[in-house]
């Protein structure tokens, strides 16, 4: 068994997005010598006893020569893997020919199918069919979680095998990624049921694992380009279920920032902060808040949002809640967090799209050019998530300005009381359409993913600086 990328970086000054990795997997101090405990733990359970680490850095760790960071993003660590790791590859791939070439022919080695598409898992996959291509024995292995996502495709290039076997050693293996646990269904139970319920499903009622071998000609012809199925599978379309329906009830309700920032470690700059209430929120995500707002009422700093004061990739975060439609140029406001951010942090908060005009607002910003925006000013990952619902937003202001005392209590009862009973009529004829076969689920969709989105107050958003 070997660990090939479990090198440790030589800098402890990590990029901003692999402080927001620590953070997530609560190992802020010495991560990678954490994963490999949990390693060695994971190992005992399935009786492993000749393992080792190789010295090569994951992908969040390595940089470009003038020491930018390679993968910043969730987008850059699933997506095209650098021309910068060509060497990395080659070097990787000549030590695994080297281990092969020493080894009895009989041996087999394991690769990872790359089904979740990580650029290390995608380094790997490559090297692993370039051994195949040579002649070598070679399986394939189904990367979980991801492979839950997909279901085999039917290409005959790609052949599997079914093993039996004990689902208990495994599940406590894989228990012991404490890290890694709020990823895989977030508490050991969870865990072990959805391990279960794979391998029974994998085994056909018996827990199994599938392994898969493609013919060395079909390995080649993968290799140079000449064929089509890169893999043996193909994602799946997301079931319709009766519960989505929350996703529509979830509109009637205020949103918070607690629902998009992530934790992290460095300088978090909230901008239009007021009075400071996200203050306390932005600490225990683990940042250090600066204030910044044009009154000195709880900010650290009095300045414009266009013109902030701090250099450029200097900050981890930045927080703009209801900000951007005060600014007669929000372009301006989304450029400005882009030059103070480092690469991979992160920017999110919320902007009116349907919300009346309030105060001295400007513009309201729709979730298609609020996404324009973002994607113009170097930021991926982009997240955009409806706040409060329009319909509700617009009867709260109205009954706010009405003069009655306490009026706006009633906004978001009397609103749901009118649009939820209609929409879960209409929901639940879709569902039951669905059932029957005798529907798509299109009306389902619309109502749990585009409605919320289309008729949304105030649109939220979270994204990170590219590479």
């Amino acid at each position: 068994m070997i660990g090939v990328f479990a090198g440790i970086p030589e800098t402890r000054r990590y990029s901003a997005y692999a402080r927001q990795l620590h953070a997530k997997w609560q190992l802020p101090v010495n991560a990678i010598e954490e994963r490999w405990s949990e390693d060695t733990e994971a190992m005992r359970h399935v009786g492993v006893t000749a393992f080792e680490h190789w010295d090569y850095l994951e992908a969040p760790y390595r940089t470009t020569a003038h020491g930018e960071p390679l993968y910043a993003t969730n987008e850059d660590l699933t997506g095209e893997v650098s021309s910068e790791d060509r060497k990395l590859r080659i070097e990787i791939s000549r030590r695994v020919q080297g281990l092969l070439e020493r080894s009895d022919n009989t041996v087999v080695s394991y690769f990872p199918l790359s089904l979740g598409h990580h650029v290390d898992h995608q380094i790997l996959f490559a090297i692993g069919l370039e051994m195949r291509a040579s002649g070598k024995q070679v399986r394939f292995y189904e990367d979980y979680p991801y492979v839950e996502l997909y279901e085999v495709n039917g290409h005959r290039e790609w052949q599997p095998e079914v093993l039996p076997i004990v689902i208990g050693p495994k599940i406590r293996a894989a228990s012991a990624y404490t890290s890694q646990l709020r990823g895989l269904g977030g508490s050991t139970a969870v865990l072990g049921k959805r391990l279960s319920d794979f391998g029974d499903s994998v085994g056909k009622g018996r827990a199994g694992e599938r392994y898969w071998s493609i013919p060395t000609p079909a390995a080649k012809d993968l290799v140079d380009g000449e064929s089509q199925a890169v893999h043996a599978f193909v994602r799946k379309n997301p079931p319709l279920r009766f519960r989505d329906f929350r996703k529509f009830l979830e509109t009637f309700r205020w949103h918070d920032l607690d629902e998009l920032l992530a934790a992290g470690e460095g300088y978090c700059l909230d901008v239009g902060c007021g009075g400071g209430r996200h203050r306390d929120l932005i600490q225990s995500r683990g940042y250090k808040w600066l204030g910044i707002d044009r009154s000195s009422a709880a900010s650290v700093a009095q300045s414009d949002a266009v013109a902030l004061p701090v250099s450029e990739q200097s900050v981890a975060a930045v927080v703009m809640w209801q900000v951007m439609e005060y600014a007669e140029q929000p372009e301006a406001l989304i450029a400005e967090a882009s030059r103070v951010l480092e690469t991979g942090g992160a920017f999110c908060g919320s902007v009116s799209f349907l919300e009346p005009v309030h105060g001295r607002t400007y513009f309201n910003l729709s979730p298609l050019i609020l996404e324009q925006l973002l994607r113009k000013h170097g930021f991926v990952d982009v997240e955009i998530k409806p706040g409060l619902n329009g319909f509700a937003l617009m009867l709260w202001t109205w009954l706010r300005r009405c003069g009655i005392p306490f009026a706006d209590r009633f906004a978001l009862p009397l609103s749901f009381a009118g649009l939820g009973p209609v929409a879960l009529t209409i929901f639940l004829a879709s569902w039951l359409r669905v059932v029957v076969k005798r529907g798509d689920g299109h009306t389902m969709r619309w109502l749990t993913q585009t409605a919320p989105l289309e008729f949304a107050g105030h649109v939220m958003f979270a994204a990170r600086k590219r590479a």
